[in-house]
Order: structure tokens, then C-alpha cells, then sequence
């Protein structure tokens, strides 16, 4: 793990494998999942996670169209806005268009941002 990934946070204590941290190649990636990107410490204390959430595998020409991406990403907004409403701070398409990146303030914890993507992904199939 670089010391450019992770600066800070002890992402281990925080539920995260410390190997999967951090950019990996490609071909290594398996989807869906989430898994942390960053994790640093702010001169004034806080600290800010970015978070991979793959929803297709990189590479194999599967690909999110531009309006499953914009949907997702409105849903992905909503949610995380309403339930982790002092945490969250942006979601941001990939450009492989494969996911998404989300950014968390002070809130690294890998059981509660999973729990709440899984609450989010679950209201997604029962929208109209």
C-alpha cells in the first residue's frame, strides 16, 4: 500500500482490506463492489475517504450507458444526502464508466457505507 493511497486513517480499523486499497490494476478488480480508494487526514483533523463503488469489471466492454449512469448517480445523490447527511460530499461518475467514486468527511467505516449503499441499492428496485 503506497503512502500516496493512504495517508492517515488506519483503514484496517475502519473495516477495510489494506491490500485492496488504493489504485489496482484492472484486470484484479471484481464487480460489483466497494472498496476504498484514499483515505487522508486534513491538516485541521477531519478526515476525507473516497470509496470505489464498481458496478460492471473494468476492460470487458460492459459498460454503464450515459442514462443508467445519470439514474444511478441521481439515486447514489439522494440517498447519501439523506442518510448520511454530514458525511457525504460528492459522488462522481468513473470515466470508464464502470461506477462510481464517492467521497466521504469523517465517515471511513467500511460497515456503515456498505449498509447504507445497501439500503440505497435496495430503494433503487423498488422505484417506479
Amino acid at each position: 500500500m503506497s503512502r500516496a493511497a493512504v495517508d492517515g486513517p488506519d483503514v484496517t480499523r475502519l473495516g477495510w482490506r489494506a491490500e485492496l486499497v488504493g489504485e489496482l490494476d484492472h484486470r484484479r478488480l471484481k464487480a460489483p463492489s466497494v472498496k476504498l480508494r484514499s483515505a487522508r487526514a486534513t491538516p485541521g483533523g477531519d478526515a476525507i475517504y473516497c470509496v470505489d463503488l464498481r458496478v460492471r469489471r473494468p476492460n470487458d466492454n460492459a459498460f454503464l450507458t450515459a442514462a443508467e449512469l445519470h439514474s444511478l448517480e441521481h439515486f447514489l445523490l439522494e440517498g447519501l444526502q439523506r442518510l448520511l447527511p454530514e458525511q457525504f460530499v460528492s459522488v462522481g461518475v468513473m470515466g470508464c464508466r464502470t461506477g462510481f467514486y464517492l467521497v466521504f468527511l469523517n465517515e471511513g467505516r467500511a460497515q456503515t457505507i456498505c449498509t447504507v449503499l445497501a439500503q440505497i441499492l435496495t430503494e433503487i428496485t423498488r422505484a417506479d
